[in-house]
């Protein structure tokens, strides 16, 4: 099996968990409950990406107070 080439992206459509939880700053448990709350959450085969317009949406809807807070 080939390993993934590592490309340099400024704005990415879609990331894999651990880098949405960088682009976060949270844990990666945090991050992906954050992505299925989303509806970010896309599953390809084994592969699991998150769209991160989706993500940016929920933040800025949920710090806007249209969202009940979460414990």
């Amino acid at each position: 099996m080939h390993k993934t080439k590592d490309r340099k992206v400024d704005f990415p459509l879609y990331v894999r968990a651990e880098k949405l939880a960088g682009m976060l700053d949270v844990g990666l448990p945090r991050a992906t409950q954050i992505g299925k709350e989303s509806g970010a959450r896309i599953q390809y085969g084994r592969t699991v990406l998150y769209s991160v317009q989706k993500v940016e949406e929920y933040l800025n809807k949920y710090l806007d107070g249209n969202c009940e807070e979460r414990a």
